[in-house]
């Protein structure tokens, strides 16, 4: 994602999604916001005292995400596409707190309340946090290798099975994951705002 403080990059976007919607009519707009950083995961909350750096997490993952969020929705309202669906990536560390995973936290649960309140104000939209379990990534070996806790690390080691560290049930394919959520959207019955986890879904 590009930097929405560059005036070069938010001129750009800008042309791109005009150029779009000058010429083209949607039945149905899919917006999925997947991009982020896991943050600072190697030291304790207490010793995160760096403004700049917490300023940048931010940035990346929230204000750049809603800054992007709604010069789509500028362009594409309920006049160039009847159904609008934003697909908001979260995680189980929103709502529940893991040593030092707190910085991914914060921002994961500071995008779902923006998507909250989105969804109050504009009920034309269909708005899902969807958690989608520990998948296998570049992400998840991050936090297995770099982390200060060695519980934390041995529960998002590859095959884990630990539940007691509460993290890492199962590690999921990409594919397992998209799935879930393919089919939660193809249902269409979640409210509107609210989040579920690949787990909690039927």
């Amino acid at each position: 994602m590009g930097n929405f403080n560059d005036e070069t990059v938010l001129s750009t976007f800008d042309q791109i999604l005009h150029e779009i919607t000058e010429k083209e009519q949607f039945y149905t707009m899919f917006l999925y916001h997947n991009c982020g950083t896991v943050g600072i995961i190697n030291k304790k909350a207490s010793q995160l005292c760096d403004g700049s750096q917490w300023r940048r997490e931010f940035d990346i993952n929230v204000v750049n995400m809603i800054q992007f969020n709604n010069m789509v929705l500028k362009y594409i309202g309920e006049q160039v596409s009847l159904r609008r669906f934003i697909i908001n990536i979260t995680s189980l560390l929103a709502i529940q707190a893991f040593p030092s995973l707190v910085q991914y936290g914060v921002t994961k649960a500071a995008r779902e309340a923006f998507f909250r309140g989105l969804a109050c104000e504009e009920p034309g939209l269909r708005i899902l946090s969807y958690s989608p379990g520990p998948v296998d990534t570049d992400m998840h070996d991050m936090v297995a290798e770099q982390s200060y806790d060695p519980a934390i690390r041995a529960s998002f080691q590859r095959h884990a099975d630990n539940e007691d560290a509460g993290v890492n049930r199962k590690t999921l394919t990409a594919q397992e994951t998209v799935n879930k959520l393919l089919g939660i959207i193809q249902k269409n019955t979640f409210e509107s705002g609210s989040r579920i986890d690949y787990f909690d879904a039927e």
